[in-house]
């Protein structure tokens, strides 16, 4: 079942009569492919309006769907001859591949094909390896991480070179009590190096939006890094039980590096500026679906985006999903002000909000600029005489809620 927006901020649902849980999805501008649990393909060129399915290895458990370009496509599957399945014509059919995937890897769920002949594959089970390939899965080579990433959660590539992985210490596959940790190769996956631990326990997600900048989720908490991973942000916290009735679960999905989605079990999260805050969309399942959660989402464009549940039902919208101003947003609910604006060498904050404050300014592609913390007075000057002119955003955050607004320095 699909959901698909119309008017302003809706979504609305669309029966495709599928019932299993959906586990990978890819798009290519309104081209999306989405994987069943039970092995089913779903293959549409105009974000579900029409669709075709390819259910000739239904009934088998796939791990991982990863496509390298429109046409080529990889699947890893236990239940099929070699476990790696290819297409060549944009996931309208799909065969096995000779030699398949490794060993380790065809119960995995974590797979990348950043070419058609280059992929990368995590191992199952908290072994700690990671594969690589450079003949479109003909041959496979294999590295250990390091004893704290035993089990790959997701792994990004930055460039030729560079992959990022996130990870825990779980050697049974349940990382509920493992801490989260990121650590990097700069050889394609040979040899790696310990970056940093993130204040998360059990499974989480992460996304690099450009060359620098890491959003990251887990345990109902969305964290930030501007430095690759050395040290992170905590940008957005407090969801109800109801919006996250599984913590562990949540999908990360951005368009460029100012425009991204975060879907949490129940709920799904928006930004537009490059993660620095967060509004609630108005996503909400029907009352049919009470009992499902999401298991991923995928932006598809600055305003369009699908999300997938566990029971089967894909969510549509076409107009950025409604996003609300108000209510439920992590905005604080006392206000400020900011004077003058564009300003000079000082700017003054007035807030109605009690007790210790702290104020973060960000340049206008995220980077961290300035902190304060600990302030007592409502009315604040801050020199910004330091500042290159241009447009900054600055967030004042209280009580565990923060505010944020767009001043130009001349």
């Amino acid at each position: 079942m699909i959901v698909r927006a119309s008017g302003q901020g809706s979504w609305q649902r669309i029966d495709i009569g599928y019932q299993s849980p959906i586990v990978s999805a890819e798009a290519f501008g309104d081209t999306l492919l989405v994987l069943g649990g039970d092995g089913s393909i779903f293959h549409s060129n105009d974000l579900f309006n029409t669709y075709q399915s390819d259910t000739l290895f239904k009934g088998f458990n796939p791990g991982a769907l990863a496509f390298a370009t429109r046409d080529y496509g990889y699947i890893t599957n236990p239940y099929v001859q070699g476990g790696l399945l290819k297409s060549a014509d944009g996931g309208v059919h799909w065969s096995p591949t000779p030699n398949g995937a490794p060993p380790g890897a065809v119960w995995g769920n974590v797979l990348k094909f950043p070419t058609p002949e280059r992929g990368y594959a995590g191992a199952y089970m908290g072994s700690g390896t990671f594969y690589h390939t450079e003949d479109s899965g003909q041959t496979w080579t294999s590295a250990f991480i390091n004893a704290s990433c035993k089990l790959i959660l997701q792994f990004q590539t930055l460039n030729d070179s560079t992959v990022y992985v996130l990870g825990n210490s779980s050697t049974d596959g349940m990382p509920s009590l493992a801490w989260t940790n990121i650590s990097v190769s700069n050889d394609r996956g040979i040899s790696w190096q310990f970056v940093s631990n993130v204040a998360t326990r059990g499974y989480a997600n992460f996304s690099f939006i450009n060359d620098s900048t890491i959003i990251l989720t887990g345990n109902k908490v969305i964290f930030r890094s501007s430095n690759r991973g050395l040290t992170f942000d905590t940008v957005f916290r407090g969801l109800s039980s109801a919006e996250n009735m599984y913590s562990y679960i949540s999908s990360i999905s951005f368009i460029g590096q100012d425009t991204g989605y975060v879907a949490f079990s129940r709920s799904v999260y928006k930004t537009t500026n490059a993660g620095i805050t967060w509004s609630k969309t108005g996503f909400d399942f029907e009352p049919a679906d009470s009992f499902a959660t999401i298991n991923l989402i995928k932006a598809v464009s600055t305003d369009k985006a699908i999300v997938a549940s566990s029971n089967g039902i894909i969510y549509k919208t076409e107009n950025g999903g409604g996003v609300w101003s108000g209510l439920n947003t992590i905005e604080a609910p006392e206000t400020f002000s900011l004077s003058p604006n564009p300003a000079g060498n000082t700017l003054t904050i007035q807030t109605s909000a009690t007790g210790p404050l702290m104020l973060s300014i960000y340049a206008i592609d995220g980077r961290p600029i300035k902190q304060l913390n600990n302030l007592q007075q409502p009315n604040t000057d801050i020199d910004i005489s330091d500042l290159q002119s241009g447009i900054y955003f600055i967030a004042v955050s209280a009580k565990g809620q923060q505010a944020v607004k767009r001043f130009i320095k001349q």
